[in-house]
């Protein structure tokens, strides 16, 4: 199956290593065995493990440092001790190097299968728990972009109406400097009445007063321009 967990189980007694290997196979795990704890180290090497099932007491390598080697190629590798009633003690103290629960010898299976299932259970656990704490991340990461996003489009809106707001304040000008300019050169372009009649100035005497209105600062050259050219071609 694709969710087994892989056991490594060592034990420096053939005997030992079948019962396990027999026992957790029929239980579902996926198994591995080591003939002492030197073979253990090198199968740590190249694999990764789950859970390490190791004997406690061993010639050369001992269960202490098959633990400490599979903690630190993989953190989360759950460790089991197998121990006699007579190195208890060392089996409790081991606890504290990271050991996660100890079986004593001589075997009893039930209990082996209680011990795996919990360790099995913490495992699964685990991996839900960094699941979580992954999509918890990934949540913040959305939240941060759509908060960034946000952000954005309220700058870019912002920066729209004072474009906006600059635009219509360019045009309402425009159209106070045309009205303006229109009051400006409408004198020139008349005479008052005669006999209620409107006479026309003539080209001469409206280019006259344009130039004028133009040293008094009351229309600019660009007005100025604007006012001859029109003079003209009337």
């Amino acid at each position: 199956m694709a969710d087994q967990l892989k056991v490594l189980v060592v034990d420096d007694e053939r005997m030992y290593r079948q019962l396990l290997q027999q026992t957790l196979e029929t239980e579902g795990f996926q198994v591995v065995v080591a003939e002492d704890g030197k073979d253990a180290l090198a199968r740590i090497e190249n694999a990764e493990f789950d859970i390490v099932l190791t004997d406690l007491a061993m010639p050369e390598v001992g269960g202490i440092e098959v633990l400490k080697q599979a903690k630190k190629k993989r953190e989360s590798t759950v460790v089991v001790i197998i121990t006699g009633f007579a190195s208890l003690d060392t089996a409790l103290a081991a606890i504290k190097d990271g050991v996660y629960d100890y079986i004593t010898k001589p075997l009893q299976l039930d209990y082996i299968k209680l011990t795996m299932k919990n360790a099995g259970e913490k495992i699964r656990l685990m991996q839900m728990n960094e699941m979580l704490l992954q999509k918890l991340d990934q949540a913040y990461v959305k939240f941060d972009d759509l908060a960034f996003n946000r952000r954005e489009y309220e700058e870019k809106i912002t920066e729209i109406d004072r474009q906006l707001a600059q635009k219509q304040d360019e045009i309402t000008e425009g159209i106070r400097r045309l009205k303006g300019f229109q009051d400006r050169i409408l004198p020139i372009q008349y005479t008052p009445r005669f006999n209620g009649k409107v006479t026309h100035k003539s080209i001469f005497e409206q280019l006259k007063e344009a130039l004028q209105m133009r040293k008094d600062g009351m229309i600019n050259e660009q007005e100025f321009k604007l006012l001859k050219k029109k003079i003209l071609a009337e």
